[in-house]
């Protein structure tokens, strides 16, 4: 099925919402997305709902390629593939300091595994309207359709907008030897401007 969509401006680190076709597809595997505009952008991922089953697929740019249709910029169509059919738990808890929350951060999680490495995509806070990650807060994630990862040891933050963000730990499920604990132990804060903290985290457990 082709589906257009237009927006009314892909902004950091917003989630676009756009309506589907109606026609059945048959269980689905992949996605094609193609720049029609003239500026470039870069997504984390795809989600599609199917309306009849409620069933979530979930693709991932994991290549983190920028769209666009000026090859200078980036790629005129992305295509992705399902990653997998296993699905993780993700819980982060954002420290309970002075600002250690955010309004405007963009995060981004890829886990690492001893069988592999999966993108979660973009974290976008659900315990309030605004989708912020606020002092104190806990916000858990579902991840569909990941790679076996076997043995999640290492978690990988990257993130986009000014307002910095420190977290306590991420608690991630799902994989073997169950819930796998990734604390701050460092007090590393997360912003993409340079002063404000790091825009690249790897933390790592292995116990």
């Amino acid at each position: 099925a082709v589906v257009s969509t237009q927006s009314t401006g892909f902004t950091e680190p917003i989630r676009d919402f756009f309506m589907s076709v109606k026609e059945d597809v048959g269980e689905l595997k992949s996605v094609e997305l193609e720049a029609k505009g003239d500026d470039a952008f870069l997504f984390t991922d795809v989600r599609v709902r199917s309306s009849r089953d409620n069933i979530h697929v979930s693709f991932y740019n994991y290549q983190k390629q920028w769209l666009s249709t000026d090859t200078t910029e980036g790629v005129r169509k992305i295509f992705l593939n399902k990653q997998g059919d296993n699905t993780y738990t993700i819980n982060i808890f954002t420290g309970s300091q002075t600002y250690a929350g955010s309004e405007s951060i963009g995060l981004s999680l890829t886990l690492h595994g001893t069988k592999g490495i999966g993108e979660a995509g973009l974290m976008e806070a659900t315990s309030n309207v605004n989708g912020w990650f606020e002092n104190g807060s806990q916000e858990e994630f579902t991840r569909y359709n990941m790679p076996d990862l076997g043995k999640v040891v290492c978690v990988m933050f990257s993130v986009t907008g000014s307002d910095a963000w420190y977290f306590d730990r991420v608690v991630v499920g799902g994989g073997e030897g169950g819930d796998a604990v990734f604390e701050n132990k460092d007090r590393v804060w997360l912003s993409s401007v340079a002063d404000e903290g790091r825009l690249q985290l790897s933390v790592c457990n292995y116990d």
